[in-house]
């Protein structure tokens, strides 16, 4: 069976972070949690002993800084040498046995488990990577503690990002003429993919300083540079550009029909969630407590079944 690491971007709920290592353990686990999230120094220490590294980066929604982060991660797992690295959120949650998943990948070999989908010319998508993004602050976080120059500064960026509305941008040159990929931003790659990006993060950084001013670059890059390098063909297949309904087709996580910000303990969720193919659940938080003790439930029956039918 290949061997699984796992590389979790974290921002808050830390209840749930430390639920999600443990469930993970013994597999190798690298942790990012936000530099301005509050975690406590006895949780941060019982993290830090469920996972090989806790780092911390400061990083904005839909800005560049979680493509550094998750990069300090990839970096981390690629040293350590394992088969597939799998990328998570905080508010992921494993579904089915990690036997499953072991199996999934192995059938995949050196294929990536990923969502790439071509941009199509004037989608929804081709528009957010056809205009200038600005989602880091101007001023420092010292100066953002005081809160009219914080409301200043956010009121500035978001006068900048209107401006910018008007202004065209052929982000395909700027990238040497490659195609625009997107996708899920929760994938597993291969070690042959994660050891090129890794070289390419290393050797090559000029080739990512035009994502540092796209929308939600952390569902680009690893798209766009994995479809025009080397690595091109080595995934699991291409998806068709539906705008933003593209992210319910991520190939690992489920992800539910409304995209609702936390999947609540419902029926119709259980319902979804027992017949899903998919190994992971999306935006589950600790609040939660009695769904993922279903969830954890069903799991160790599906293994103990699985276990019981290969003897």
């Amino acid at each position: 069976m290949p061997e699984i690491a796992y590389c979790i971007l974290a921002h808050d709920d830390p209840v749930m972070l430390e639920r999600l290592c443990a469930r993970l353990a013994p597999a190798p686990v690298w942790v990012h949690v936000d530099r301005g999230s509050s975690l406590s120094t006895p949780t941060r220490e019982r993290i830090a002993n469920l996972a090989g590294a806790l780092r911390t980066r400061n990083v904005r929604w839909g800005g560049f800084g979680i493509v550094e982060a998750t990069f300090d991660l990839l970096s981390q797992a690629v040293q350590a040498g394992t088969d597939h690295i799998v990328l998570l959120s905080g508010h992921c949650y494993p579904i089915r046995p990690a036997d499953h998943l072991n199996q999934h990948l192995c059938k995949l070999g050196e294929r990536d488990a990923i969502q790439m989908v071509r941009v199509a010319a004037g989608s929804h998508l081709h528009k957010q990577s056809s205009r200038y993004w600005r989602m880091e602050p101007y001023l420092p976080e010292g100066a953002r503690k005081i809160y009219p120059l914080r409301k200043a500064d956010d009121v500035a960026r978001r006068i900048r990002n209107r401006i910018a509305r008007g202004i065209d941008r052929d982000f395909s040159a700027e990238i040497a003429g490659a195609s625009l990929w997107r996708g899920s931003a929760w994938w597993a790659l291969s070690k042959s993919s994660a050891r090129w990006l890794v070289a390419e993060w290393a050797n090559r950084p000029e080739s990512f300083a035009p994502y540092r001013s796209v929308y939600a670059p952390d569902e680009m890059v690893v798209q766009t540079m994995l479809a025009n390098g080397p690595r091109a063909g080595c995934q699991i297949g291409p998806s068709t550009d539906h705008g933003h309904r593209t992210l319910y087709e991520a190939p690992l996580h489920l992800i539910a029909p409304d995209n609702a910000r936390r999947l609540t303990d419902t029926p119709e969720n259980r319902a979804l969630i027992a017949q899903s193919d998919r190994f992971f659940a999306r935006k589950l938080y600790s609040e939660e407590n009695a769904l993922l003790d279903w969830i954890d439930k069903r799991v160790v029956h599906m293994a103990g079944t699985h276990s019981s039918e290969g003897t």
